[in-house]
């Protein structure tokens, strides 16, 4: 049997312990609540379907990668991610419906907008992605033109989102009809 010294018993815990506290802290910034029980495991149901390394812990270093999937408006695993988290939704109630699709889903993709070219090597609890190494030669006027873009785009997203949302418990509805009819 292979004995291990005290060094390398102490380089191992010490290996693990900082493995641990990165994956701890990989997207310390995302401060969305969570939605009902009903809604998360929706999603994650729909995302693990998907991808066996789905994730909606923030922790997690698949988290950006997975949100992705509700995010990214426009490519085929939007769809099927929506599809299947949308139908799955239909057993939840109305009022937790409405609460994704008028504050969960938003915001997450909001600070997933913001996010997804972090990685978590690189995280560090800040608020955007990008540096701010310009700030002391007087850009003010090009934060403050990309923060009106910003919001204004955040609430373009919102009403999309809500817009969409209902179409997701539209196409639901339909899709259980014409299986029950």
């Amino acid at each position: 049997m292979p004995s291990i010294t005290t060094s390398s018993a102490v380089l191992l815990i010490s290996y693990f312990a900082a493995s641990a506290a990165a994956a701890a802290n990989c997207n310390p910034s995302f401060d969305v609540a969570a939605g009902s029980d009903c809604i998360t495991k929706c999603r994650q149901t729909a995302g693990v379907a998907m991808d066996k390394s789905f994730s909606l812990d923030p922790s997690s270093s698949s988290f950006i990668s997975s949100l992705a999937n509700e995010c990214e408006k426009g490519t085929p695993s939007y769809t099927s991610y929506m599809t299947q988290s949308g139908m799955c939704m239909m057993k939840c109630s109305e009022s937790e419906q409405a609460d994704y699709g008028s504050r969960e889903h938003p915001d997450v993709c909001t600070w997933y907008s913001a996010h997804k070219s972090d990685s978590c090597a690189d995280a560090s609890g800040s608020t955007s992605s990008s540096s701010s190494s310009d700030s002391s030669s007087g850009s003010n006027a090009s934060s403050t033109a990309s923060g009106d873009s910003a919001q204004q785009s955040t609430e373009e997203s919102a009403a999309n989102n809500v817009k969409l949302g209902g179409f997701v418990v539209s196409l639901a509805a339909a899709g259980i009809a014409a299986l029950l009819f």
